[in-house]
């Protein structure tokens, strides 16, 4: 009787040090509680309303409610990068300026992170100002060099900004809205006339990796908005839309549900359960339309695209190391078969391709480089541990993006669209720049795993 007492309560000890844990576990708690409320308290000052201003903007003009095509007007089509721009300025200027930050010592490791990012678009800023001042060609790639350096310039301004978790904070918030448009509108234009919106789904699925993810968030909420955005991809009725839902769910299981697989009998349950569900719900799919071959299933003119693709593989072949230096014309009429749109004069619809035929090896080598980088010191650094508040399963949306990013742009134009290129590309510094800053965050959740583990 005496042992059963003494196991179950434990012995006068081991009381005092549960009761000492338990103490020191709520001065944690009320420690970390009080950065997180001064954390959310922290102002947001012009620069950093510049930049939610300049991505806000850019995400309007690609959704459109209104049908005004302003990314597509030159006086409005560059607004949301030069607001960026200066926001930069400004705010690079004021933390240079103030004694004792040490943003820009951090800046000199980040200059060595995005080196082949800027080495890659001063290539092809040179390339292309060559281009149209020597030889006279308007449709240059200035747009893909001139937005790549987007990547440094935000991850710079997450550097030096002090409330760089409000931005991205906003910027997830903001995206979640954007992305529930784009979906509930393509759903309403596939019953009225079958329009869809194109070369978006990078904005639209990896937004259901952030809520799947987010660890403060009720279950049933959770699996209901991840559920939404991930399957928000095949309202695109695109190949690049199945591609990016197959992306984001190797995602998800590599950082997370493969963990909880093996810890959890209950989700291992539902798993299974969904795993057999998509199985048969795919070979459906792909017998119906067989079965329909012709009549149904994803457009996109593949026909228009192998011509294309073929050419820029010649190109690419003629000179495999460095290209035309980008020394050549962005788009260029097609002469396939007729074709309507923009007078026949159309890009190769691969920026990938376009890439190799203008930069060659040494293109796709930077190009590569630059993004192992990142994502290396990301999973280095703000990856090394399980989610645990919402700006690490924000850190995993803007990287599930990136590499969905790379995917979507292999297959269409999307680096020659002003606004979706800088979307694209502020995604990756903005990666990085809260990759760079993790160790100065507090944990934003404070509660337990439901195995027991404190989120640390």
């Amino acid at each position: 009787m005496r042992s059963n007492f003494t196991e179950a309560i434990g012995t006068a000890p081991a009381r005092a040090k549960r009761a000492a844990d338990s103490t020191g576990t709520d001065h944690r708690t009320a420690r970390m509680a009080g950065r997180l409320r001064t954390l959310r308290e922290t102002p947001l000052y012009g620069t950093d309303l510049g930049l939610i201003g300049a991505l806000l903007l850019a995400l309007l003009f690609v959704i459109d409610p209104f049908g005004l095509q302003l990314e597509r007007i030159t006086v409005t089509k560059h607004l949301p990068l030069i607001i960026g721009g200066m926001s930069l300025l400004m705010t690079t200027i004021a933390a240079a300026l103030e004694p004792g930050r040490n943003s820009l010592r951090s800046g000199a490791g980040l200059t060595r992170l995005t080196a082949p990012f800027m080495i890659l678009a001063g290539w092809i800023i040179a390339g292309s100002l060559y281009a149209r001042f020597a030889d006279g060609i308007h449709d240059t790639f200035l747009t893909i060099g001139l937005y790549m350096l987007a990547v440094p310039g935000v991850a710079l301004f997450m550097v030096c900004s002090d409330a760089r978790w409000r931005v991205v904070g906003w910027y997830m918030r903001a995206l979640s809205a954007a992305a529930a448009v784009m979906i509930l509108r393509m759903i309403a234009e596939h019953v009225a006339s079958g329009g869809v919106y194109h070369e978006l789904e990078y904005l639209v699925v990896p937004v259901g990796v952030f809520h799947a993810l987010r660890p403060r968030s009720s279950n049933r909420w959770k699996v209901a908005l991840a559920a939404f955005y991930l399957l928000g991809g095949l309202t695109f009725f695109k190949f690049t839309g199945f591609l990016a839902l197959g992306i984001a769910l190797i995602y998800l299981w590599l950082v997370d549900w493969r963990l909880r697989f093996a810890q959890d009998m209950n989700f291992r349950r539902w798993a299974r359960r969904c795993i057999v569900v998509g199985v048969l719900a795919g070979v459906l799919v792909a017998a119906f339309v067989l079965h329909h071959r012709g009549s149904v299933g994803p457009d996109g003119n593949l026909g228009y695209r192998l011509i294309t693709y073929r050419a820029a593989i010649g190109r690419f072949i003629a000179s495999p190391l460095v290209g035309a230096s980008f020394d050549a014309p962005a788009t260029a009429h097609f002469t396939g078969y007729q074709i309507g749109v923009a007078h026949g004069h159309l890009p190769t619809h691969s920026d990938l391709l376009d890439l190799a035929a203008n930069g060659g090896l040494l293109a796709l080598g930077l190009l590569l480089l630059a993004y192992g980088r990142i994502l290396r010191y990301a999973r280095e650094t703000i990856f090394s541990t399980r989610v645990n508040d919402d700006m690490v399963a924000a850190a995993h949306a803007l990287a599930c993006t990136t590499v969905t990013g790379v995917v979507v742009y292999a297959f269409n134009p999307i680096l020659l669209e002003p606004d979706r290129a800088l979307l694209l590309w502020a995604t990756t510094g903005m990666l990085l720049g809260i990759a760079i800053c993790h160790k100065q965050r507090p944990i934003l959740s404070i509660r337990k795993t439901k195995y027991g583990k404190q989120n640390i």
